[in-house]
């Protein structure tokens, strides 16, 4: 995993090796990840919010 800042924004390049074509196919088909960064963003979300509502006090 790489995280790259530019300009304020990050960016997350991931690289995924599989043993072979079965690993990668199985979880390509259940692939989980984008429901995780969905989460991980509403969690970083949720802190900035709370961050600005304390710095706003």
């Amino acid at each position: 995993m790489e995280l790259h800042e530019a300009n304020g924004v990050t960016k997350v390049t991931m690289n995924m090796a599989f043993r072979d074509k079965a690993g990668r196919d199985h979880m390509t088909k259940s692939d989980g990840q984008e429901d995780s960064f969905d989460k991980m963003e509403d969690l970083l979300r949720s802190l900035l919010d709370q961050e600005g509502a304390v710095a706003g006090s």
